[in-house]
Order: C-alpha cells, then structure tokens, then sequence
C-alpha cells in the first residue's frame, strides 16, 4: 500500500516556495521530490485552492482535468481525420 502527501517547505532563498511530495511505503520508507515554483505560480496555486483543500488533492484534481482535456482533443482529432467504415 502506498501513501502519498504534500507538505509546504519555505526554502530561506529569495521568497521561493517549495511543494515536498513524500511518499510513504508499507515499509516506512520515504521518497521526497520538490517542486521549485515562482512566487506568482504560488499565488495562483493558493488562489486555485478550495477551503481545507490540500496542495496535492490540487494537483491531482488539475491533472485529471488535463487527462480528460487530452482525450476529448484526441476524440475530437480522430473524429475529424480518421476514415470510418460501417459494420
């Protein structure tokens, strides 16, 4: 079973903000990869965010709306170039 969760690390730099993703293992293993963003891309991920929403449902709520955009424009591109024959 796997674990994953995202935790906010302020790094001492010129005001940069970074997203910790920790991954968690039924072994207590952790893996952490950080997501360098520019203050603005902060402010417009704060701003995105929902009430008691956490970063990493965020983002997993915007890479699932990508992954639909990108088959309805695959769907969309098939249907438009693609020869159908009837069966």
């Amino acid at each position: 079973m796997v674990y994953a969760g995202i935790c906010e690390f302020y790094h001492k730099a010129p005001a940069n903000k970074i997203f910790i993703l920790q991954r968690f293992t039924g072994f207590n293993m952790v893996a952490t990869k950080r997501i360098s963003v520019s203050p603005e891309i902060w402010e417009e991920l704060s701003g995105l965010k929902e009430v008691g929403q956490t970063f990493g449902e965020l983002i997993r709520k915007m890479i699932e709306s990508e992954k639909k955009a990108r088959l309805l424009t695959d769907m969309k591109t098939i249907e438009e170039t693609a020869e159908f024959v009837e069966m």
